[in-house]
């Protein structure tokens, strides 16, 4: 158990020293009326959170995030 955990940290640590890395943080607003009767009684809702950019190179990339979401209900 030990050694599979050395590996992937060395694994990890080693993607990203070669790999860009990159911070971003993410928000937005949603305004939503399930019951569709025209009544105008929207529900607001949100999403905020941050993740990372690993850029290997100019085609591949992964990106890990953390969202915080609320749904208009």
């Amino acid at each position: 158990m030990k050694r599979k955990f050395l590996f992937v940290l060395l694994a990890l640590v080693s993607v990203m020293a070669s790999a860009q890395v990159t911070w971003n943080a993410k928000a937005g607003l949603n305004v939503s009326n399930y019951t569709g009767d025209g009544r105008g009684d929207a529900k607001i809702g949100f999403k905020l959170g941050a993740g990372l950019d690993y850029a290997f190179n100019d085609t591949w990339s992964l990106q890990p995030s953390l969202l915080l979401i609320t749904k208009g209900m």
